[in-house]
């Protein structure tokens, strides 16, 4: 309605990536969600009978006016489609590539061993599983898991000592007879 009017507005987003059915895809997402940035001077009743438009934001009885700067700034740095850029943060992460994983947390797969890949989307980590033989990837909450540490150096006392207790065993049961 508010184009059929020929209302100058604008409605903010911004590009974020998320995953879609094991992919990673592109949404716009607005920024200012359920709010539309409209030059409405006389035309307050005719914005107000749009369907979906509860009113204008107020602060008080007074309606607020947003200076011409603020929209402009944030006109100049949007594209022709009012999307803002982002700015892109680096993706840090406990783990590198093939580090064995231990998924805690209240996930289904809880207890299981996995391997790392990568982050994908902020938390988002994709590790592979081991399903009934086959390595299944799968998308968790990195903060879900838990780096399994390899034992270092070597075992003390296993075999060694199950003998000598065995060996002591045989000699008490030895001299009882």
């Amino acid at each position: 309605m508010l184009r059929y009017w020929e209302l100058e507005h604008h409605i903010f987003r911004e590009r974020r990536q998320i995953v879609h059915r094991g992919r990673i895809v592109e949404r716009l997402y607005p920024i200012f969600p359920s709010y539309v940035f409209v030059a409405a001077q006389n035309y307050f009743d005719r914005v107000r009978d749009i369907l979906g438009v509860i009113d204008f934001v107020r602060i008080g009885q007074d309606v607020v006016s947003i200076g011409e700067h603020v929209i402009e700034e944030l006109l100049s740095s949007a594209d022709d489609e009012d999307v803002l850029p982002v700015p892109e943060q680096p993706i840090v992460s406990r783990f590198h590539v093939g580090d064995a994983v231990l998924i805690v947390g209240p996930s289904v797969m809880a207890g299981q061993r996995a391997i790392f890949q990568r982050i994908l989307i902020g938390t988002q980590a994709l590790v592979d599983l081991d399903w009934m033989g086959r390595m299944v990837p799968l998308c968790v909450d990195e903060r879900d898991l838990t780096p399994i540490t390899a034992p270092t150096g070597r075992r003390r006392g296993g075999r060694r000592r199950r003998r000598q207790r065995h060996h002591r065993v045989i000699s008490a049961l030895q001299t009882a007879a």
